[in-house]
């Protein structure tokens, strides 16, 4: 009878113990190539953050079907209590009504409309049967872990993937941080779910053809070897280059159950760093563009549809504005050998117009990085006499990029940087 006894509680104890349990989706096809080393990364630090190794499901490649991915999800769902952790990563291909390839279907821009779409393995954004829709697949699942009250981290990286945590109830229009002066931001609908994706509703996400990773995966890798709380993987991730959403946009919370920082951080390095932690996103100086079309905000242009990129500031100055293009050359655009633009307070023109030309990428991805100042007109006479040394306006030596940056850095008024992805659709 003891042991029986003892037997009892050792059951009921162990049922109060907290599982991680977590489903890692990685698919390289469609011209893809990181989306498998992001996935064997996430794995990685899920390992080192104390998820035990038979809880992580990982489906790769052929494996990363429609069927296999909701079952294996629905499974987890199904296991999980009040007291356990899920994590669902994801990086591959992703769609939503806003993706220009689906012009030509307008059955599937239907069923997408107030929601997004997973891309599994064997299936096209056209193909509406086997898309895993967010509305359909995950919105029931993701309620059912809230309303038992599971934390939940869910991870896209994908193209489209702003609104891919949402069902049709629930229209909240979220842009990525760099919107947030521009948009109307609803309710996010979950109390217990964090959701981080690397991309809007409107925009791709791209990869890293040097790392052969996707932009949004290294850094939220980053992030996570950093930082176990909501608040620091938030802060890590807006001050990343790249855009990117965290949802619930306040609040903290314990996001793994092993702290401290477990490796340190891969550091992905970048022309002109110091260019890019001399700007503040803030109210009175920003970049945008909109798409004028569909009149969204957003990131990403295409051949037949331009975006103009605006700047908007409160306060008057000269405008000093450089570029970082995607095989990471970084160009002085304003000033000019013959011009340096003087901006009127309170304005919001447009001051480039941005179209795809000639791209070398054998995927048509280009990530292009825009950082513009104000400064009083002695500093701009200053980089103008840089800038008509330089060929082009190409900053090419270390030594003249610090000596732009220490200029900049003793006299400007306010700084701002955006990112586009070009894309030949």
């Amino acid at each position: 009878m003891g042991k029986f006894f003892g037997l009892i509680l050792l059951l009921g104890f162990s049922k109060l113990l907290a599982t991680d349990y977590a489903l890692v989706v990685g698919i390289d096809n469609h011209g893809l190539v990181g989306a498998k080393n992001d996935a064997k990364d996430m794995v990685s630090i899920l390992k080192s953050r104390g998820v035990k190794k038979r809880n992580i499901k990982t489906l790769y490649n052929k494996k990363a079907t429609k069927t296999n991915i909701i079952n294996t999800f629905q499974n987890i769902v199904n296991n999980a209590t009040a007291k356990d952790r899920v994590y669902f990563f994801f990086s591959g291909h992703g769609t939503s009504y806003y993706d220009p390839s689906l012009k030509a279907y307008p059955n599937v821009k239907k069923l997408l409309k107030h929601t997004g779409a997973l891309v599994p393995y064997g299936a096209y954004p056209y193909e509406y049967n086997k898309l895993i829709v967010a509305s359909e697949h995950l919105a029931p699942l993701f309620r059912t872990l809230d309303t038992h009250q599971v934390e939940t981290i869910i991870m896209f990286d994908a193209c489209f993937s702003g609104g891919a945590y949402k069902g049709g109830l629930h229209q909240a229009n979220n842009h990525s941080h760099y919107f947030t002066i521009t948009t109307k931001v609803k309710d996010y609908p979950y109390k217990n779910i964090v959701y981080i994706s690397g991309a809007t509703r409107s925009d791709y996400s791209a990869e890293s053809s040097s790392e052969n990773r996707g932009y949004f995966s290294l850094d939220l890798s980053n992030c996570f070897r950093q930082y176990s709380s909501l608040d620091g993987i938030r802060t890590c991730m807006l001050s990343s280059k790249l855009p990117s959403i965290v949802l619930p946009k306040t609040g903290d919370k314990r996001l793994f159950a092993k702290k401290g920082i477990i490796v340190e951080a891969k550091k992905v390095e970048r022309m002109g760093e110091g260019l890019f932690e001399l700007t503040t996103n803030n109210d009175s100086l920003y970049l945008h563009t909109q798409d004028k079309e569909t009149k969204e905000f957003t990131r990403n242009y295409t051949p037949k549809t331009p975006l103009d990129l605006y700047l908007k500031n409160d306060e008057a100055g000269y405008l000093v504005f450089f570029m970082l293009n995607a095989k990471g050359k970084l160009q002085m655009v304003f000033p000019t050998n013959t011009r340096t633009p003087f901006i009127s307070a309170n304005s919001d023109k447009y001051r480039l117009t941005l179209s795809v030309k000639n791209s070398s990428n054998p995927k048509d991805f280009g990530e292009e990085h825009f950082i513009a100042f104000l400064v009083n007109k002695p500093t701009a006479q200053l980089l103008q006499e840089i800038r008509i040394k330089l060929d082009g306006g190409v900053i090419k030596e270390n030594d003249i990029l610090k000596k732009i940056i220490t200029i900049i850095k003793e006299n400007q008024k306010g700084g701002t940087q955006f990112s586009v992805i070009s894309h030949k659709n």
